[in-house]
């Protein structure tokens, strides 16, 4: 869209810019019974059906600093915590190479006793790419103005106003992946060798995201030729 102002010398213009990015983070809530309390991260190694866990998600690639333990739950028929407590931990997995989503699923499915609660896709590079689409939307606006300001005779002064604005998606909600009972029926061994973990979901996400920016550029007079020289 363009439009031009006679009184102002103001040159309106629009440009937009739309890509599919794609997620680079996906963070899985899971909840693991175990039969020991022990607190904070110190779990992921001393007890058991935690570091079973841990050990399976590192055969297959994923770094034990990805788990965090974030909530726990002590169950027990006594009201005292010892042998027959159940305890339920609730850890937070962050998966930043998308690639092992499978392999993940399939090591969570091969873990007694541990179940998914929801996933989330994370677009943590979000601001360089809207840096980047900001910056094309200006290149297109800045070659436009510079071809009509040709076209009608004038130059072109500064920016006297511009604005942007950005959207991701069509629905928050989207980011979310549905989660069917257990969301891998896979069994194995063991051993990270079971078969490929039947996902309720895509191992990947794209949204699509658009960049509008609308800037007012200066008009001014051509400058007048220079005289030949002896003129």
């Amino acid at each position: 869209m363009s439009n031009s102002s006679p009184d102002h010398g103001i040159l309106i213009l629009e440009a937009i810019h739309q890509e599919e990015v794609e997620a680079d983070l996906l963070v899985v809530h899971l909840e693991l019974k175990g039969s020991t309390l022990v607190q904070g991260n110190a779990a992921l190694k001393e007890v058991k059906e935690l570091a079973d866990l841990v050990k399976r998600a590192a055969y297959v690639g994923i770094k034990p600093d990805s788990f965090v333990v974030h909530n726990i739950q002590a169950d027990t028929s006594t009201g005292l915590v010892g042998k027959t407590t159940v305890v339920t931990y609730t850890l937070r997995l962050l998966l930043d190479n998308v690639g092992l989503v499978p392999a993940a699923m399939r090591a969570i499915s091969e873990t007694k006793n541990a179940g998914i609660t929801l996933t989330r896709w994370e677009y943590t590079q979000i601001e360089q790419v809207r840096n980047k689409f900001i910056c094309v939307c200006l290149a297109t606006i800045m070659e436009r103005a510079r071809l009509i300001a040709e076209s009608v005779g004038a130059r072109l002064g500064g920016i006297h106003r511009l604005t942007e604005n950005f959207e991701a998606g069509d629905d928050e909600m989207m980011r979310y992946m549905p989660i069917r009972e257990r969301v891998v029926t896979s069994r194995g061994d063991g051993d990270g060798s079971g078969k490929e973990a039947l996902l309720g979901f895509s191992n990947c996400h794209r949204e699509r995201m658009v960049q509008r920016v609308t800037a007012e550029i200066r008009l001014l007079p051509a400058e007048a030729s220079a005289r030949p020289a002896g003129g």
